[in-house]
């Protein structure tokens, strides 16, 4: 996607580890902003640079970033861009008549599920009003699983046959089962809902 790819993110970075650090938060809310590159290639690239511990913090501290910048233009647009959003992605239709019951679980829920971009739930969420203290927090632990798998692989990427890296693939493959049946229940659910 336009010549960018996880090397070319690792290659823009300084030498200086807190530079490279500080330099990749700001890449992270860059991306809050754009589709240039996925979310995934920066965790990536946090997993190759720091030990797993820093890598862990930089790619959980870059995520509530990219969480909160769209979350703050949402607040901004209001009602209005919620229309917008609504056009876009029908889906969010769903979300508006689910979020009534439960706006913690889904703040969470739709985190892990991922069936809309996160930069849209994030602008959604802040043209909804929703209270910051509840969203970050929530939002962020929906995102830990993915986060930390991501930044994991990225420390194992040079050694693919190793136990961990075949471990996270696998543990990667897992979420997506999982999210794809929480999504099929939502979605039933949702149904029966309204046929009643």
């Amino acid at each position: 996607m336009f010549g960018i790819d996880v090397n070319t993110i690792i290659g823009l970075l300084p030498q200086d580890n807190n530079a490279a650090m500080f330099i990749l938060l700001i890449m992270f809310g860059i991306k809050s902003l754009t589709m240039v590159f996925p979310l995934s290639w920066l965790f990536f690239a946090s997993g190759i640079l720091f030990s797993p511990g820093k890598a862990i913090c930089v790619s959980l501290t870059g995520q509530l970033i990219a969480l909160t910048i769209p979350y703050i233009l949402g607040r901004k647009c209001g009602s209005e861009g919620m229309e917008r959003f609504r056009k876009k992605y029908p889906k969010l239709d769903r979300l508006m008549e689910y979020q009534d019951h439960n706006t913690v679980f889904l703040c969470f829920i739709m985190r892990i599920i991922a069936l809309i971009p996160g930069d849209v739930l994030s602008l959604y969420f802040g043209s909804c009003k929703v209270p910051y203290h509840i969203y970050a927090p929530v939002s962020l632990v929906g995102c830990i699983p993915i986060a930390v798998c991501y930044t994991l692989l990225g420390d194992e990427v040079s050694n693919p046959k190793s136990a961990a890296f075949i471990g996270l693939i696998a543990c990667r493959l897992i979420l997506c089962v999982i999210s794809i049946f929480i999504s099929i229940y939502m979605e039933k659910k949702q149904k029966s809902e309204n046929n009643n």
